[in-house]
């Protein structure tokens, strides 16, 4: 394997996730900052050793106290990382102060003002929920009205591309969601003209999945996070999905239910091939109705006179 190649670019990347669940999750050195990231991976091509670069956010004593947790660890790490990586050999790993992250916070600092500021989780360490109908709708229609040399042959790569995502994640109840999406999209801009957004929206709600607080790990389940790779998630049958916020999503896998939403995707993207172009038309020509003022007040029931 070369350096730098797409298959050491993946094994990079699932290192670090891994890493970051290990760090996270798995070690209770109350040396360790809990505001420690790992901001990249460097794994050899002959897969014997790998450079973890962290970041922690903290003063000079708490960030070196953090090494020296992580670097005690390691041999709990590297066990860990072989039981959910399956490589050749199972790198060892050693740890590299990287405070990019930190300095780009005091950096932001002396350019904010003080009291304003926002922040929010990481959103691909969240379950995606309405994001799975909205995402999609949404993004075809910006691209039917913004982009002339779109095609439906791209559409339907990516559709596929996503819907077989989160169909060897197990996540069924997302692909339901998808494919909603794209049969919605495909009704036209007169359909969603016409449609109340409450109703859109109750009719996804009913579609979403559980989520749930577990109190305990149970055998034979790999406990993961929102942002596992295919690669990893298709290789498990039974697989709980844990978000920043400690809710979880099952995902039990079974070959019936597989092929059934695999039918019904692939019944949707024949409809995508009957009606796309009509789709894409009715969005281009009407789009500017879309943006005015007098259409969302009439969609959102506003009275200008109250």
């Amino acid at each position: 394997m070369r350096k730098n190649s797409i298959k050491n670019i993946r094994i990079n990347e699932e290192v670090m996730r891994e890493l970051s669940n290990i760090i996270r999750g798995e070690i209770k050195d109350p040396r360790i900052n809990p505001m420690t990231s790992v901001v990249a991976v460097e794994v050899a091509p002959d897969l014997k050793t790998a450079k973890a670069y962290i970041s922690v956010l903290g003063d000079e004593q708490s960030q070196k106290d953090t090494l020296a947790g992580l670097r005690s660890a390691e041999g709990f790490i590297r066990v860990k990382l072989a039981k959910s990586i399956n490589l050749r050999n199972t790198p060892e790993i050693k740890f590299v102060l990287d405070q990019s992250i930190e300095y780009g916070i005091r950096m932001g600092s002396l350019m904010t003002l003080n009291g304003i500021g926002v922040w929010h989780e990481v959103v691909i360490k969240k379950l995606p929920q309405m994001g799975e109908y909205y995402d999609i709708r949404n993004m075809a229609i910006l691209n039917a009205i913004h982009y002339e040399d779109w095609t439906k042959r791209q559409w339907k790569a990516f559709l596929m591309k996503w819907a077989a995502g989160n169909l060897l994640r197990g996540r069924y109840s997302y692909i339901y969601l998808n494919i909603c999406a794209m049969l919605d999209f495909l009704k036209g801009e007169k359909w969603l003209e016409d449609t109340d957004g409450v109703e859109i929206q109750q009719n996804v709600v009913k579609r979403l999945p559980k989520l749930e607080r577990l109190d305990k790990k149970e055998k034979n389940v790999f406990y993961t996070t929102p942002d596992v790779s295919v690669y990893t998630a298709a290789r498990k049958k039974r697989v709980v999905y844990e978000d920043s916020a400690g809710l979880c999503l099952k995902a039990d896998k079974n070959l019936a239910e597989t092929i059934r939403l695999s039918i019904y995707l692939l019944l949707a993207l024949r409809k995508t091939d009957r009606y796309f172009e009509r789709a894409r038309e009715s969005y281009r020509k009407n789009w500017k109705k879309l943006i005015t003022e007098e259409f969302w007040n009439n969609y959102l029931e506003i009275d200008k006179n109250e």
